[in-house]
């Protein structure tokens, strides 16, 4: 019998679960130099795009805006540097996230709409 490696299960079950989080195919195959879009990266456009939206946002308003369960995560991470914490539990978006927001503006689009509208935080305003 030929020689026939067995399958990682594990690996095989933390791929499936990144492609069932993304929405949409926004990598195209034999790019050079361009950011892979992840679920992760999906997430952190969309709460970048609901702060875009609603100005300074308290992590739990931000997370129900964006659809986001760990949202919390993804902002005090701040993995690519779009997110400004302004005082405890709030943040605002950065330049860099500004800027995050015009390049992938084909990704964000693919994304769906943002839910029901939440009130902005009056203590950041």
């Amino acid at each position: 019998m030929p020689y026939r490696p067995r399958m990682a299960k594990a690996r095989a079950l933390r791929l499936k679960e990144e492609f069932d989080r993304r929405t949409g195919d926004a990598n195209v195959g034999g790019t050079v130099r361009v950011p892979v879009v992840t679920a992760y990266r999906q997430d952190a456009l969309r709460c970048a795009r609901a702060l875009a939206i609603r100005g300074p946002l308290r992590i739990a308003a931000l997370s129900a805006e964006a659809g986001v369960p760990n949202a919390a995560r993804i902002l005090q991470g701040n993995v690519y540097g779009w997110f400004t914490r302004i005082e405890r539990g709030t943040y605002a978006l950065s330049d860099g996230g500004g800027r995050a927001l015009n390049r992938f503006a084909a990704v964000i689009a693919a994304l769906p709409a943002p839910s029901a509208p939440v009130q902005s935080c009056p203590a950041a305003a």
